[in-house]
């Protein structure tokens, strides 16, 4: 529902995802300690990556993405990047790193990129979705799962002052 009426107006991207309620998907490791309300940080990793990844596969690649949730490395951040994220936004892993983690991060890329064969981050950006068919997420499952995870999110007070477990 988002995407088509952000088709219809003139939205140029989405920044998927800081802080979510859903604990489904949370790895019970991530979850010991914390309290009730939002999560962020390295709790919403591996569900923002999915996120991400849903969407740019469902758009097309034809929304920018921002790719937020569990960024503490360069490693967090490429991830995202090949899951679909053309910028990343750091909150949590600043936070806990300090300032420093930008040159850390950028440093890692650089050599993550080199790695991997790319010249520049857009050539990475979505490269886990290019002619790679078999993993692919059956589309009535995946909207489902974007549908739900927006429904979740949608609901409550998600107040970061009130909410916002930090990992």
């Amino acid at each position: 529902e988002t995407i088509s009426v952000c088709d219809k107006h003139r939205v140029d991207g989405f920044v998927i995802s800081n802080l979510t309620k859903v604990r489904d998907n949370i790895n019970e490791k991530d979850l010991k300690g914390i309290g009730p309300g939002g999560l962020s940080g390295k709790p919403t990793r591996n569900l923002s990556n999915k996120l991400i990844s849903e969407f740019y596969k469902k758009t097309n690649s034809r929304y920018i993405i921002v790719g937020v949730g569990g960024i503490f490395s360069a490693k967090d951040a490429y991830e995202k990047i090949r899951a679909g994220a053309s910028l990343v936004q750091l909150i949590t892993g600043m936070i806990y790193e300090g300032p420093w983690l930008i040159k850390s991060i950028n440093k890692g890329l650089v050599e993550l990129l080199k790695k991997d064969g790319f010249a520049n981050i857009s050539e990475a950006v979505g490269a886990d979705h290019k002619n790679n068919t078999e993993n692919d997420v059956d589309s009535n499952e995946e909207s489902n799962n974007v549908n739900n995870i927006e429904e979740n999110n949608n609901t409550g007070n998600n107040s970061n002052q009130d909410n916002q477990s930090k990992a």
